[in-house]
């Protein structure tokens, strides 16, 4: 099983507020926020915790190459004309 992390340690190890994602979990199932476990009882309300595994997959999922999510070209691929 994997460690479970709380709200507060995932959002360090993210460099988010605990409220920012709360804010993401709000929001629904909209892919916005990492996965996470409720463990609950059966009710509503319950901690929230989150695996290293699944955030480390939420930042890698958000890598971009350049500030508007482009892929920069292959420096193989250039004729050299550039």
């Amino acid at each position: 099983m994997h460690k479970l992390l709380t709200e507060k340690e995932a959002a360090a190890l993210v460099g988010l507020s605990h409220r920012t994602l709360q804010g993401m979990r709000a929001r629904g199932s909209d892919g916005v926020g990492p996965r996470f476990v409720r463990l609950t009882a059966g009710g509503k309300f319950g901690a929230i915790r989150y695996t290293l595994a699944d955030l480390e997959s939420w930042v890698a999922e958000r890598r971009r190459a350049t500030a508007d999510g482009a892929a920069q070209p292959d420096a193989s691929e250039s004729d050299g004309n550039g």
